[in-house]
């Protein structure tokens, strides 16, 4: 069986007590989904990130080791800069 290939977003690291870490976003998550949209970079996650959806909840997908997380966030207004973003491809 071929191995399945995601672009995907890698967290590098969560500033503990942040936005991002309340929400459940761990050091290692690998981010796929927003909204139920595939996530393949920052600026993917960014543009998905509309002034609408700023102050409601909204639907994230984590692979954390081996699991399928799924996570409800709470967007707030502007860049939350205790988290460190990389774009990685995964290979399962």
């Amino acid at each position: 069986m071929a191995a399945i290939e995601w672009k995907v977003l890698f967290v590098v690291s969560v500033e503990p007590n942040s936005h991002t870490w309340n929400a459940g976003i761990r050091d290692g998550d690998f981010i796929v989904a927003f909204n139920g949209m595939s996530v393949e970079s920052s600026d993917d996650l960014f543009k998905m990130l509309t002034e609408e959806k700023i102050g409601i909840f909204q639907d994230v997908t984590v692979i954390r080791q081996d699991k399928k997380i799924d996570l409800r966030v709470y967007a707030c207004g502007g860049a939350d800069a205790c988290v460190m973003l990389e774009a990685f491809i995964l290979h399962i």
